[in-house]
């Protein structure tokens, strides 16, 4: 299977760019054509050592088939043109069974039972338009043969009477190790599809969720997080502390030292506040110098104030950018939950106007100084 997925990866090339559907088709193509060409090699092998008579057509038939699929997967390699690639492939998948179907017994013919292989090729290759239009030529050429027996056209007969019946199974067991192969191909691109779809799907929430500058969880987050922890009712319903906090003088550092600088301080708070907060508890950027988190537990207010001590001097730790040391302080505020609120707008309010306070002490002291 390895080796197969590593010819399958050979042919299409790099698919990184395309769109996980096409990633899967491209590698259903590419993995059917490869099962064909086993397919062809095994009824070969069957027809080598077990048929009764081994003519130089049959030699030439096997060769010309065989090169045939093996143009289609070049074609395929050289212009990654999925569409024409798959098309070629089944226009010489059905020119060489009709062609067979005519030159071994019309529709007396043992490979009559397995025409169907070409319209189920094009669908899983082309898509259902593809189905169709191949199953609608299936036909024709089937009634094709239909007529010519009716009205008693004279073909040349190339297979021996003594291979007839070797020929039916041996050709029952080439369609379905194809089936089976196209099978195993489909399932191995539906699980990468889904694989592909499964990441994306975690990439677009961690995006959504995230705050770019800081890569802290965003404010829509913190929101959904909030509403979820309210919305509990009963036995499900668990306390929790609040944190909010926001920077002092912020604004001087972005225009002193420009954005960039104030962008770094961001990240810096940012990872001084995962630093302090448990790997459990969920840390917040709400927008501009605004933080905020949650700690799923129940905290007494001395712990809560010896948290917000640690949070303090956390912020104070320096920044070097360019040479130049930058320092900023915060000012926070907690709320529980549900003794200070019992929604985020309440607890938000209340963590808001606690951590106002310490802002208006903080300013006091430095006018006192």
């Amino acid at each position: 299977m390895k080796i197969a997925e590593q010819l399958i990866h050979h042919v299409i090339g790099d698919v990184s760019s395309l769109s996980p559907m096409e990633r899967f088709h491209s590698r259903l193509c590419a993995g059917i054509m490869l099962g064909v060409i086993f397919a062809n090699l095994l009824l070969f092998v069957i027809w080598f050592f077990l048929a009764v008579e081994r003519t130089q057509l049959g030699l030439v038939s096997f060769a010309v088939a065989l090169s045939l699929y093996i143009a289609s997967l070049v074609l395929y390699y050289l212009t990654k043109n999925r569409l024409l690639a798959c098309h070629v492939f089944v226009a010489m998948l059905a020119i060489l069974l009709f062609t067979a179907v005519t030159l071994t017994g019309g529709i007396s013919s043992p490979v009559v039972s397995i025409l169907i292989i070409v319209p189920v090729m094009a669908v899983l290759m082309g898509g259902s338009r593809s189905g169709a239009v191949w199953f609608g030529v299936t036909l024709v050429a089937y009634a094709t043969q239909v007529a010519f027996t009716l009205l008693n056209v004279s073909v040349p007969m190339v297979l021996h009477p003594g291979d007839r019946e070797f020929f039916q199974p041996a050709l029952w067991i080439t369609g379905t190790s194809l089936i089976f192969i196209s099978l195993m191909v489909l399932l191995a691109a539906n699980n990468r599809l889904s694989e592909s779809i499964y990441r994306s799907q975690q990439r677009f929430e961690y995006l959504a969720h995230t705050d770019a500058t800081t890569g802290l969880n965003n404010r829509r987050y913190f929101e959904r997080m909030m509403s979820e922890l309210t919305d509990l009712e009963g036995s499900r319903r668990s306390p929790f502390c609040l944190f909010y906090l926001d920077l002092n003088d912020f604004k001087a550092v972005n225009d002193n030292h420009g954005h960039q600088a104030g962008d770094l301080m961001l990240k810096h708070v940012g990872h001084l506040l995962t630093s302090t907060f448990r790997s459990n508890d969920s840390v917040f950027r709400l927008g501009g110098d605004e933080f905020a988190a949650i700690v799923q537990s129940e905290l007494t207010h001395q712990v809560a104030e010896r948290l917000l001590a640690e949070l303090d001097k956390a912020c104070e730790a320096p920044l070097k950018i360019a040479g130049k040391t930058l320092t900023v302080s915060a000012s926070a505020g907690t709320a529980h939950f549900p003794s200070d609120g019992v929604d985020m707008d309440a607890l938000l309010h209340a963590a808001d106007s606690a951590m106002y306070a310490q802002k208006q002490r903080i300013r006091k002291s430095q006018s006192e100084a």
